[in-house]
């Protein structure tokens, strides 16, 4: 089962590093962080550089969450689980495929290209294709846009890459 710990924004790889150094591998599937690339403007040229597509939270994957909840208290910036009556909340199947659907196979979402046609956007290519209709806003000059979702039993507001190539 696939769940999220929250951590500090900002220490999610030092979490990573040290839950792979402590928690045993019997326990611990999986752990890691989703991310995203962004282009931007060093120097006069874009760079693509990458950010965290969920600031503060880390995916924890394992089969006995009762003894991984008692291996993460090694784990010093540990918070807590994500939960629901105090019960660990498992990511969903739709949050599942909704990540999936984003991320590639090293959990990072590469930036999408569109164009803008009237007021609508058209997502061309990248992990927004089919997704237009999540998108929030729009800032073109920074190739950023923002997308809404249910996720973690809330209202989350993700961004992400988007470049707009034409204005039709």
């Amino acid at each position: 089962m696939l769940y999220v710990i929250q951590v500090r924004a900002g220490s999610e790889n030092a979490v990573i590093r040290e839950c792979k150094a402590k928690i045993s591998t019997k326990v611990l599937t999986d752990v890691y962080v989703p991310t995203r690339e962004e282009r931007i403007k060093v120097q006069g040229k874009w760079t693509k550089k990458q950010k965290v597509l969920f600031p503060g939270y880390v995916f924890v994957e394992s089969n006995e969450v009762k003894e991984l909840y008692h291996q993460l208290q090694l784990v010093e910036r540990f918070t807590r689980f994500i939960s629901v009556d105090r019960e660990p909340l498992t990511v969903t199947e739709d949050e599942m495929q909704l990540i999936d659907r984003l991320v590639n196979s090293e959990h990072v979402m590469e930036v999408s290209e569109g164009i803008i046609e009237g007021s609508m956007v058209v997502i061309r290519r990248g992990p927004l294709k089919g997704l237009e209709g999540m998108i929030t806003k729009i800032n073109r000059h920074k190739r950023k846009a923002w997308i809404e979702t249910s996720m973690f039993g809330r209202m989350q507001i993700i961004e992400v890459g988007l470049e707009v190539t034409s204005r039709n």
